[in-house]
């Protein structure tokens, strides 16, 4: 019959060699869950950075807005102003035309009670020349109130679209400031974890097999979830940075 010592010491080496695989496999766990760890807080460090260049977009957005606010309220004064002086000029160019010809029973009459045929030709070339100015007057009014219409228009424009940029801006920076707090969470989690899991396999070698065996599969079994869920999180913020840029 087989010695009972040599079986008992057999026993005893083969649960030591278990013991040392289910180490072993606890062990590779760990590493992996702090290369993940590592993974994950370079990709916090590059989501803090580029939340701060989201702020500073944002602030650049807010000043184009203020300045394109201020703009559109600047040429609504001119065109409001524009459009005073056409009415205004143009009650002054018909009070001018009334006092000077209205008297000579009009403008044909005007020129025709000329004395002589230069006087004549005289009256109808001031005549023309107050028309024309009269009409260039009026055309410079048109432009003046067009172009602050105009420009208050661009400036409305570029208001918006600063608004729109600086609100998707915001959303961006909430989405990535969240992102950064469940980083970290599944950092502190990993960390926690690992901790754990290192503390059990320091201590295998003073405990029965079943007992490492059950300990190092829920250690296993935790360390895959987080180590997942950072997997995850390293996607997300992949998939939105290449969204949005």
């Amino acid at each position: 019959s087989a010695d009972p010592l040599a079986q008992q010491i057999e026993q005893e080496l083969q649960q030591q060699a278990q013991i040392e695989a289910a180490k072993a496999t606890l062990g590779g766990e760990v590493a992996a869950a702090k290369d993940q760890s590592g993974a994950l807080s370079a990709v916090i460090t590059q989501v803090q950075q580029t939340i701060e260049d989201t702020t500073a977009k944002t602030a650049l957005a807010e000043q184009r807005l203020h300045d394109a606010d201020a703009r559109a309220a600047i040429d609504t004064t001119r065109g409001d102003a524009a459009r005073l002086r056409a009415q205004q000029d143009r009650a002054l160019l018909a009070a001018s035309i009334r006092t000077r010809y209205v008297a000579q029973d009009g403008l044909i009459q005007y020129i025709l009670a000329s004395r002589d045929f230069s006087e004549m030709m005289s009256r109808a070339a001031s005549v023309t020349t107050i028309a024309n100015r009269s009409q260039d007057l009026l055309v410079q009014i048109n432009a003046d109130v067009a172009a602050a219409d105009s420009a208050r228009k661009a400036a409305e424009t570029d208001a918006a679209q600063a608004a729109a940029e600086g609100a998707t801006l915001v959303t961006q920076s909430q989405h990535l400031q969240a992102q950064v707090v469940t980083e970290n969470g599944l950092v502190d989690q990993l960390n926690a974890q690992e901790r754990a899991a290192s503390a059990e396999i320091q201590q295998a070698d003073s405990q029965d097999l079943a007992l490492v065996q059950q300990i190092a599969a829920q250690r296993i079994q935790e360390l895959d979830a987080t180590i997942a869920a950072a997997e995850a999180a390293d996607w997300d913020a992949a998939t939105f940075f290449i969204q949005n840029h």
